[in-house]
């Protein structure tokens, strides 16, 4: 895959095989939408979509369970299985615009402006934009116009990419005293009890992070 200056084209260079490019930013939260331009492309093996960075890059995007596809002869794929039929056949010249809610846990899409709906529900962790390309010669441009990504370099507090080692000793001291079925440390109470009262108040949200 050749990749432009501006990194905002994405050029396949090889032929008759799956390849997932991955987006450089990963979002957790919020409301995060882009668009992306079919440049070039002379079949429907073109997909869009979302993954995870354990994504095997090396077949189609939702080949796998860390990826969530929509394929231009209009159908969804993921742990590769297709999941159902979905909006409208994209090729050469249409514009894709993604959609995807992370506080909600949803992912969307548009073709040409017009709203497919919903594609996939459930969706948790951090996951970056996607393309899988198959034909020699297929090229997508990120339309750098009305790119809204609020969730851009956002750090969940409690996400595994976030755990302190003090965090990772007090969930071990946890660990023991229900093993030993002892009374719980004041310390982990007290603070769950903040937490819950924060979230109780609307001062925190709980996002999903594996």
């Amino acid at each position: 895959v050749s990749v432009s200056r501006g990194g905002a084209t994405a050029t396949f260079t090889s032929s008759e095989c799956w390849s997932v490019v991955l987006g450089n930013v990963g979002f957790s939260v919020g409301r995060n939408r882009w668009r992306v331009r079919i440049d070039r492309s002379s079949t429907a093996y073109l997909f869009i979509g979302v993954a995870a960075r354990a994504v095997n890059q090396s077949t189609f995007l939702g080949g796998d369970e860390h990826g969530w596809g929509y394929i231009g002869d209009r159908a969804l794929y993921h742990r590769r299985t297709k999941a159902r039929a979905y909006g409208e056949r994209f090729g050469q010249g249409d514009v894709i615009g993604v959609d995807l809610d992370m506080d909600r846990g949803t992912l969307s899409f548009t073709r040409n402006g017009a709203d497919c709906g919903v594609a996939f529900r459930d969706l948790s962790g951090e996951l970056f934009p996607a393309v899988a390309f198959y034909n020699l010669g297929q090229s997508v441009t990120l339309v750098r116009d009305g790119m809204d990504c609020p969730g851009a370099h956002v750090a969940v507090a409690g996400a595994p990419s976030q755990v302190t080692v003090a965090e990772v000793a007090a969930a071990a001291d946890v660990l023991r005293s229900l093993a030993s079925s002892s009374p719980l440390p004041r310390a982990f109470v007290a603070d769950a009890w903040r937490d819950f009262a924060a979230w109780r108040a609307g001062e925190r949200r709980r996002y999903a992070t594996r």
